[in-house]
């Protein structure tokens, strides 16, 4: 196994099934690193009979093994520490299937939001950095919505915290069954989501935004005799040749200026941090 213990992918498990692995930034690397200091094709694991090799394959920021770069292939040992590049560092590890199983419970149990299941704000950081750094490399579409339920403090008041964390369960399936399996959906606050849309056009996250909405006023949780409805406001913030984002923080801020001017303007519709007017 390597675990991630520090760079864009921390916590993550990577399984190492062939005799001959390959580590990288690259599509078509064995075990994919999304860290803008890995090479493509950055390093080679190796399984022979007599112990397990690593050598780097010429990457820019080279390989690292405890303090010693490696000029040549090495022979690891379980519990070494691994450099990909200057930013992220592996565990490699030799562990029972038992071992593997309960080392994901935990990954898992770390990166979601114990009540919706989404993933969690350190998540979501991490991960929208990694993608707008591959949409940038690659010349892709990005995007980002910001989703917030319109007035959930009267949910809450009206109805107890119950029927709103009911609420804020539904509006998390809803919105996940609307996404592909290349898109994240994150809790970014109480009542705030965030889905990160690779690929994805301006208009096509409008679009998307806008299902979205759609299918929200839909969820229905019966409270007694009650019945309680809720609705969303949507920010969205794209990826063009004129907005380009420097970083994740930039993209999110004119996400949340979208959303600012979408519930500004009445709640429950979709902005576009580059439009003035109200799509609904």
């Amino acid at each position: 196994m390597l675990f991630v213990l520090r760079g864009p992918q921390h916590g993550a498990v990577f399984r190492l099934y062939r005799q001959s692995t390959i580590v990288g930034r690259g599509e078509g690397a064995d075990v994919r690193l999304t860290d803008d200091a890995v090479s493509r094709f950055h390093a080679r694991v190796s399984v022979e009979e007599d112990g397990v090799y690593l050598e780097d394959l010429g990457s820019r920021n080279g390989t690292t093994v405890g303090d010693t770069p490696i000029r040549e292939r090495v022979k690891i040992g379980d519990g070494d520490h691994i450099w990909f590049g200057s930013n992220t560092i592996a565990k490699f590890s030799l562990m029972t299937e038992l071992e593997e199983e309960a080392l994901r419970t935990l990954q898992e149990l770390s990166l979601r939001d114990p009540l919706t299941r989404a993933y969690n704000r350190r998540y979501l950081d991490d991960r929208l950095q990694s993608e707008l750094s591959y949409a940038r490399r690659h010349g892709t579409e990005l995007s980002l919505l910001l989703l917030d339920i319109d007035h959930f403090k009267q949910v809450n008041d009206r109805f107890g915290h119950p029927t709103g964390d009911a609420v804020l369960k539904l509006v998390a399936t809803s919105i996940q069954r609307m996404l592909r399996p290349e898109d994240t959906l994150a809790r970014y606050g109480g009542e705030e989501f965030v889905v990160i849309a690779r690929g994805t056009s301006e208009r096509n996250a409008q679009i998307l935004g806008e299902r979205i909405r759609k299918q929200i006023r839909e969820i229905a949780v019966a409270v007694g005799p009650e019945t309680c409805r809720v609705t969303t406001s949507v920010g969205v913030a794209s990826t063009t040749s004129e907005t380009p984002y420097d970083s994740a923080a930039e993209m999110v801020a004119a996400a949340d200026r979208a959303l600012y001017e979408a519930k500004a303007h009445g709640r429950d519709r979709v902005y576009l941090s580059s439009a003035t007017t109200t799509h609904h």
